[in-house]
């Protein structure tokens, strides 16, 4: 009855707990309906943007050592 959002890579830890307040048995229509789900929906999805170190590792500048694949050639722009 709680969805753990866990930090991505590999010093991941719990990045947050989210309390899911629908009531058992849940049924989708039921979930989709109650006043709380888009908030709820909302704070894990923005969790899940702002705590993605993929994203995070693909805005910083590549250099040749931190290129996924060195071949040696360096492009300049």
């Amino acid at each position: 009855d709680r969805v753990v959002m866990m930090t991505s890579g590999p010093e991941a830890h719990v990045g947050d707990i989210l309390h899911v307040p629908f009531a058992r048995p849940r049924d989708r229509q039921g979930v989709l309906n109650h006043p709380e789900y888009y908030n709820l929906r909302e704070h894990l999805i923005d969790f899940l943007e702002h705590h993605d170190t993929r994203k995070k590792a693909a805005a910083r500048p590549v250099t040749p050592d931190s290129a996924p694949f060195n071949t040696g050639v360096v492009a300049l722009a």
